[in-house]
């Protein structure tokens, strides 16, 4: 019985981890398809909601509070890095492609 539940365990954490894989890349392929910039960076947002997320919890935070905290602060932070690193109205007209 115990082979059973820790192979449906890892059946389990595969498939999730997996979805988790998937829709990073899937975010990866769009941000390309539309920009034409392969964007590594977005992978760097996905490991610091990650860990928010996980200090949030071992902080004393219920699971969906720390998850829905992490997600807030990482669109907050993208929103500024967005604002001033890319979109910087003083070099747009200068600066035909930025890459931050």
């Amino acid at each position: 019985m115990e082979l059973t539940s820790q192979l449906l365990q890892l059946l389990f954490s595969g498939l999730t981890l997996g979805g988790i894989y998937a829709l990073i890349a899937l975010a990866l392929v769009t941000t390309y398809n539309i920009t034409g910039v392969l964007n590594l960076a977005q992978g760097e947002f996905v490991a610091i909601g990650a860990l928010l997320a996980a200090s949030f919890y071992t902080a004393g935070l219920p699971l969906i509070v720390a998850f829905a905290l992490a997600i807030a602060l990482v669109a907050v932070l993208g929103g500024l890095v967005e604002r001033t690193a890319i979109y910087h109205p003083d070099y747009y007209y200068h600066w035909p492609v930025h890459i931050a």
